[in-house]
């Protein structure tokens, strides 16, 4: 395996799992963030070292694939790579396997920013190097246009979703993709049907005690989904498809 790809393995222990043995989205989501994080800390770049150069990566969109789920009890492998750099676009990749067979894959779109004025800096501006290599994923970051609709929740962020950066962790919006989903998409749920793609546009910080309503309807294919502030903002949007399982 190329040496810029970076792995480590995982349990789906009781708490990753879903009622129905398979791994939580949201569980998914947060080892992909622990995993980059590791991946550059095997370099030296620490989150305590950017933090000192006034830098700081935030995840702004994912794209995700699954294939198979992990069940509870699984050893799996999770690995990353440093995919690209496109404009301002910082691409990282991500994939689950289990002996050597992909269950999912996704790929992630991340913006460096300054921390306290969250400014987007330039590459150029990145103070190590970026290890690139373009290995093949199916995954895509899909371009998500919502319409308007109606609200069907509601969700205050507390204390114990929040993060070091400040906001509500990335992985709490997998939670809403299944959490708030429509009925009939819960129903599938609860009947072993797990999540077969998502796209997640990350658009704005979401604090602890903010409000956030959740909208959501149907599709052909699945369902939209979108939280906004008390003043119309748009905190995140949403797409997904569901795999029923037999």
């Amino acid at each position: 395996m190329d040496d810029r790809v970076f792995s480590e393995k995982h349990r789906v222990n009781f708490y990753n799992a879903d009622q129905n043995g398979n791994l939580l989205f949201s569980s998914y989501l947060n080892w992909c963030g622990e995993i980059a994080g590791a991946h550059l800390e095997t370099r030296g770049i620490t989150r305590e070292i950017m933090l000192e150069d006034d830098q700081v990566f935030l995840l702004t969109k994912v794209g995700y694939k699954c294939y198979k789920p992990a069940k509870y009890g699984d050893i799996v492998t999770l690995k990353t790579w440093e995919h690209s750099i496109k404009g301002a676009h910082f691409y990282r990749c991500f994939a689950l396997e289990r002996d050597g067979e992909l269950l999912c894959e996704s790929i992630s779109d991340w913006s460096l920013v300054a921390p306290k004025s969250r400014k987007i800096l330039r590459p150029s501006e990145y103070k190590y190097e970026f290890l690139l290599i373009e290995q093949p994923t199916s995954a895509q970051i899909n371009k998500i246009k919502i319409p308007e609709l109606s609200a069907t929740g509601e969700h205050i962020v507390t204390f114990s979703e929040t993060d070091g950066n400040g906001h509500l962790n990335n992985s709490n919006y997998g939670n809403f993709l299944v959490d708030m989903a429509p009925a009939v998409v819960a129903e599938e749920l609860s009947r072993g049907g797990v999540l077969q793609s998502a796209d997640i546009s990350f658009l704005r910080e979401a604090r602890m005690g903010e409000k956030i309503s959740i909208h959501t309807d149907m599709t052909d294919n699945g369902y939209y989904m979108y939280g906004c502030f008390d003043d119309g903002r748009r905190c995140f949007e949403a797409a997904a498809e569901l795999m029923v399982m037999g």
